[in-house]
This record gives structure tokens, sequence and C-alpha cells, in this order.
């Protein structure tokens, strides 16, 4: 029925249907349309009825969510953000062979919001690569304040190592990455003291396992003061065209 009342004053029903001759026209949402509404508040339909659902009372990364059997919309808590919840932080993969990748993070890793990052990879290599040791250099920081100790394995022989003021993280070595299509898996963690700027040295802990029968376990620090972390670059000691292939790398951040 058309919107206009044929010259009385009464409203006639209408339904702002732009197809429909004098029907009100379609309703302009874009800051034009106006109603009796709280700020940030949503509707929503009840089935016979526009409700309103109004905004939370002070914003603090709440999410919109159906809980189970629920008849209305709600606010809820991020489930990530409590802590001790494993956040997902993004991954890579590859096929052909690479040799280097750096994953960013945005918005950088917050040590005062984050206790640890988790990082979980696995690769092979191919029957003609050239063995080489696997770096994770954190922000492009190349200084020579890496510092590991821990022990390597061969069949039954067990070797104990430190390595020293280093310009990066050796997460997987040439006794794991012997070419001959070997596999190589491992993780490493990332965690880092929340006292005085001057103190926040991040702590890495790793191990790698290759189908060789070889195994790399190390502890240390990195000694610089990065309460944050905005990358992880992970390259391979002998360069362009002698890498890795057929990976996958997961991160993750562990929530205070």
């Amino acid at each position: 029925m058309g919107f206009s009342g044929g010259g009385s004053n009464i409203l006639k029903p209408h339904q702002h249907n732009s197809l429909v001759l004098q029907d009100g026209g379609k309703l302009d949402f874009d800051n034009v349309t106006q109603s009796d509404m709280a700020a940030k508040s949503m509707t929503y339909s009840d089935g016979s009825h526009l409700q309103e659902l109004a905004g939370p009372g002070v914003p603090a990364g709440q999410l919109l969510t159906f809980a189970t059997a629920a008849s209305a919309p709600s606010w809820a808590t991020d489930p990530f953000i409590a802590g001790g919840k494993l956040e997902y932080l993004g991954s890579h993969t590859n096929v052909a062979e690479e040799s280097t990748f750096t994953q960013n993070f945005s918005p950088e890793i917050d040590f005062t919001k984050f206790s640890a990052i988790q990082v979980y990879w696995s690769y092979d290599m191919d029957s003609t690569a050239t063995p080489f040791d696997t770096q994770l250099i954190l922000d492009a920081n190349t200084a020579t304040n890496y510092s590991a100790v821990g022990q390597t394995q061969t069949g039954t022989t067990i070797t104990g190592l430190s390595s020293l003021s280093q310009a990066n993280w050796v997460i997987a070595s040439t006794a794991e990455n012997t070419g001959n299509d070997n596999s190589i898996l491992g993780a490493f963690t990332i965690t880092s003291h929340k006292g005085a700027a001057s103190q926040q040295y991040p702590a890495i802990s790793s191990y790698a396992c290759g189908w060789s029968n070889t195994t790399r376990q190390f502890l240390g620090t990195k000694v610089a003061n990065l309460g944050t972390i905005a990358s992880m670059t992970l390259t391979s000691s002998g360069g362009a065209g002698t890498g890795w292939e057929n990976s996958t790398w997961a991160f993750y951040g562990v929530r205070i």
C-alpha cells in the first residue's frame, strides 16, 4: 500500500520499499535515519520485533556471540584474552625450496600481555640439498649476542656444546639438515623477563629431530632489551639455493 494517506492525515501501512510508489522510499542508515537507542547499540530480531542490544559499557575487545541455547545475542570476553590460552599468531608454508622467510606480527608481541611465543615446525630436504644450519633472528637483530648451551645427539653419542655471542640462534644444524630426502621437525619457545626495561632479555629454548637419528636441544638468551617482538626471520646458513621444502611453521602466543 502506498505511503500517501490519499489527502487525509492518516499514516497508511507501508514498508519503505523504494520499488513501490509513495511508500516512503528506502531508509538511509548512513547517519540519516534516527532511532531511540543508546550509542554503540545494535539491533536484532526476536521473531516479532526489533530489539536493542546495548554496547559494552567499557569496550575491551568483547565479542558478539550466541551462548549455548540462547535466544538473543550477547557480548562475551574474547576467550583467547584469558590468561593461559594459546592464541594463533600466524603460519607459513612452502612447497618449493626456500632459504629464508620473515614472519611479521601486527601488533607486535608484547611480553606484558604474552608469557611466551611457541613455534612448531617441520620440513624436508631435497635429495641433492647441501647441509645447512637453520637460523632464527629476532626483529632483524643480528648483533652477536645470541648465546646458547645444550647438547646434540647422533646415534648413541651425546655431546655437550655451547654457542656463545652468535649473530643468530641455530634451531637445526647440519647434523639434522643432512639432505638425502631427510625430514626434520622441532619447536622453539621464546619468553621474556617482565622486570625493568633494561632486563627484558628474551630466553629461548629449542629442540630439533632429524630422521637421521640426530637431535639438538638448547637453552639460552638473546642479550638485548626486547620487550616486544615484531618479527622472526628463519634463514639458511647456505643462502639462496640451499634450504628446506614442504615446510609448515605455526606461531602461537601464550596469553598472561
